[in-house]
């Protein structure tokens, strides 16, 4: 299996271009941190899901993050729910 790509802000701000979308309107998703990074340097907001590494990353880390997520969701077909911070 190849790995993962590396998030750059570069990408999402492409895929953000071509889509004619306002930075506020544009979403990245990930269950990674590095993936809302990603997206917060881009001027985008991030929901992290809370599979595959989501939950982990979250329980043990989120305090120690520059920027929390936007939302959280449980998996892909859940609705979010708002960060409080």
């Amino acid at each position: 299996m190849p790995a993962k790509p590396q998030a750059e802000p570069g990408l999402a701000r492409t895929r953000r271009s071509r889509a004619r979308a306002r930075s506020s309107h544009f979403l990245v998703v990930g269950d990674r941190y590095a993936d809302l990074e990603m997206g917060h340097a881009a001027g985008s907001r991030g929901i992290l899901v809370m599979t595959g590494y989501g939950r982990g990353e979250y329980e043990l880390h989120h305090a120690k993050w520059a920027r929390q997520p936007d939302a959280l969701a449980e998996n892909l077909t859940g609705g979010g729910t708002p960060h409080s911070q």
